[in-house]
């Protein structure tokens, strides 16, 4: 009996947990939040494999995770100082003949040369690469140039190339690991645990997307830091995806849980509602400056008025 008394009191107090659960609380557990968590893992998933892909054939460049421009000019858009490479050569696979490429191509799979045949069209140029896995981040011999010509010292014995390969070497491990991750992730919730997966896998989801977005980010200013204002400018054969891959399947990762989602929901939401609280209160304040003089002048232009009128008082 007693036991009996126990089952029942356990199933009576079901429903009213259930029924006190908030209405948002009920979503992300439910099929929503599961169908969330399964699109943003199969997305972050796709992501870091096309960014691995990158540079490993001609025609996966496009997913290289950063593109230098080796003999950029000068216009409004660069900076006061451009980067400009020495004896950096290959082989054109168009002509067959060594020259220095346009554009140097680098992403964990291996690195691309770009050369440019004298055309405004992509078509036009050729690309020469080869396949590295964990490919290290490399800068050619060159120096910085202003727009006078003249050439400074190169930076490139200020940068750790050491610290920078551990850090890129990490980056790509947690690439991998957040590959398994994607996987296992879509496995719990296809074998209906899907409630597992909603308790404990928001620890992973943040070890696996903020580590190596800022080793990753880190490594790359490092080395090509200067190379800010350069790299803005990339017309045709310049251009690539991977880094933009990369941090978006990171963002994906991190909120694939919906509990971290509605954080960052609320994170920004609360941040646009400060910025246009600011906003509004600097136009109040300008707004009401202008009221002030122009309730200033108005009280001149009375005072003037009541002035004349009495001056015609006193002639008449």
């Amino acid at each position: 009996m007693h036991t009996d008394e126990s089952q029942m009191n356990v199933q009576s107090a079901d429903p009213h947990n259930k029924r006190s659960e908030h209405w948002v609380l009920k979503i992300m557990k439910g099929r929503i939040g599961a169908a969330w968590f399964c699109f943003a893992n199969i997305t972050s998933f796709v992501f870091i494999l096309l960014v691995f892909l990158g540079n490993i054939y001609p025609s996966t460049t496009i997913f290289a995770m950063i593109s230098i421009d080796l003999h950029p000019q000068f216009n409004d858009t660069l900076s006061l100082e451009i980067y400009r490479a020495d004896n950096y050569t290959g082989i054109n696979p168009l002509t067959n003949r060594i020259e220095q490429p346009r554009y140097l191509y680098l992403g964990f799979s291996g690195r691309c040369n770009v050369y440019d045949n004298n055309g405004t069209n992509v078509n036009q140029y050729s690309k020469e690469c080869t396949k590295s896995f964990l490919q290290p981040l490399i800068l050619p011999n060159g120096a910085l140039q202003n727009e006078n010509g003249e050439r400074g010292d190169s930076y490139m014995h200020n940068i750790n190339f050491r610290q920078v390969d551990q850090m890129w070497e990490t980056t790509a491990a947690f690439m991998i690991l957040t590959m398994i991750y994607n996987v296992a992730s879509i496995v719990v919730v296809c074998i209906g645990k899907y409630e597992l997966a909603f308790k404990y896998f928001w620890i992973m989801a943040i070890l696996c997307s903020i580590p190596p977005a800022v080793l990753a980010l880190d490594a790359l200013s490092k080395v090509y830091g200067p190379l800010t204002g350069v790299a803005l400018n990339k017309p045709g054969a310049g251009q690539c995806l991977g880094l933009g891959f990369f941090l978006l399947a990171m963002l994906l990762t991190f909120v694939c849980h919906p509990i971290l989602l509605g954080v960052v929901i609320v994170v920004v939401g609360l941040c646009i509602f400060i910025v246009c609280w600011v906003l509004l209160a600097c136009l109040s304040c300008i707004s009401g400056s202008k009221t002030k003089e122009e309730e200033k002048e108005a009280g001149e232009l009375r005072r003037q008025q009541e002035e004349q009128w009495r001056r015609l008082q006193r002639q008449q």
